[in-house]
């Protein structure tokens, strides 16, 4: 057993909380890998962080390093426990930017896949998002590009998808330009839906979607691509990727064979890079990133 299994097996229920409710230089790997562990025990603390938070924003905005919520998301979705869809639902639902305090680069980055991780069959927490247009734009471009990824990990029918895209262009979303316009347009792209293509023209047309995020060529394209090509993570099967993108679990150890040469160990890429202030918002609202979902100042 290594060093750090062993920092970590060591860990109690106690010391793997606290480890993983401050933000540090280094991220908390070794607590991570302990909550994994303590599932069963840990689980009921991480969906209290997600309500202590919700139901008290304005006491952990002003907190920069706390981060246990944030934590809790990554492992729930892990864990794929379906009480915390609602749980993360809310605390997203909060107006104006305190989402944006609250959970940082996450909102954009990783919110989608959490919510399709956790997800508990039910629609309507992310379609009252989506349609909530006081809520903060990139909050709503997430609920959206959550229902692609619904459709690919089968948790959603491509039927319902697109009756429910439908609806959303013959009036239940504001004719107004927003992100959810772009995120829209995206997703009938992602779920390949060629039927509702005459919606995404006249919306276009309209000057709903914003052409300098997104033209309707890209769409036109990406709708007939196929679908391997384009494709985006669903479910989240290892928590740590999303903390440190770079992450790769150890593989299991295999016993060594004098007449089979090992194979070559695999090169890990590059770590993505995170964006820069003037590079288009990873929540494809088609603004530059200082100006939607970046940390201000």
């Amino acid at each position: 057993m290594s060093q750090r299994e062993t920092h970590h097996a060591n860990l109690s229920l106690e010391q793997t909380l606290q480890a993983l409710t401050l933000q540090s230089k280094r991220a908390p790997v070794h607590a991570f890998l302990r909550a994994i562990d303590l599932r069963e025990a840990i689980t009921p603390h991480l969906l209290r962080a997600i309500d202590d938070v919700t139901s008290d924003p304005a006491r952990f905005v002003d907190q920069a390093r706390y981060a246990l919520h944030i934590h809790a998301m990554y492992l729930l979705a892990q864990f794929r426990e379906k009480r915390a869809y609602r749980s993360i639902v809310r605390m997203v639902e909060h107006p104006g930017s305190t989402p944006s305090d609250l959970l940082g680069d996450a909102l954009p980055e990783c919110l989608a896949p959490v919510l399709c991780s956790v997800y508990d069959g039910d629609p309507e927490p992310l379609m009252r998002m989506i349609e909530n247009d006081t809520l903060d734009e990139c909050v709503r471009a997430t609920a959206l590009n959550t229902i692609p990824l619904l459709v690919r990990s089968e948790q959603m029918s491509r039927e319902e998808a697109s009756t429910y895209f439908r609806a959303l262009f013959q009036g239940r979303l504001e004719r107004e330009s927003n992100h959810a316009w772009v995120a829209l347009a995206m997703a009938v792209a992602d779920c390949q839906m060629p039927e509702l293509m005459d919606h995404v023209r006249n919306a276009f047309a309209d000057g709903l979607i914003w052409t300098y995020a997104v033209g309707l060529d890209d769409i036109e394209m990406l709708v007939s691509y196929p679908l391997h090509l384009h494709r985006r993570p669903t479910i989240v099967t290892d928590a740590i990727s999303l903390l440190v993108p770079s992450w790769q679990p150890p593989s299991p150890k295999k016993q060594s064979s004098s007449k089979q040469p090992s194979a070559p160990k695999p090169v890990a890429g590059p770590r993505p890079r995170k964006p820069r202030p003037n590079d288009p918002c990873p929540c494809r609202s088609g603004k530059n990133y200082k100006n939607c979902c970046g940390p201000v100042g």
